[in-house]
């Protein structure tokens, strides 16, 4: 038996954390590649249009 709780609630606590940076980093990561495909998605469209309106001379 553990002589005192404290210890398995340090090491509850940390895991805790440590699953909160975990979900964290993933949100950020996820939101990340969601950014980065919108604005490379967007940029290649803005490029199309202005190419468009614009012809090459």
């Amino acid at each position: 038996m553990d002589p005192s709780p404290a210890p398995l609630l340090v090491r509850l606590e940390l895991r805790a954390v440590g699953d909160a940076a975990f979900a964290t980093n993933a949100a950020r990561s996820v939101h990340g590649a969601i950014y980065q495909m919108l604005v490379g998605r967007d940029a290649t469209l803005a490029a199309r249009i202005h190419g468009s309106q614009n012809p090459p001379l």
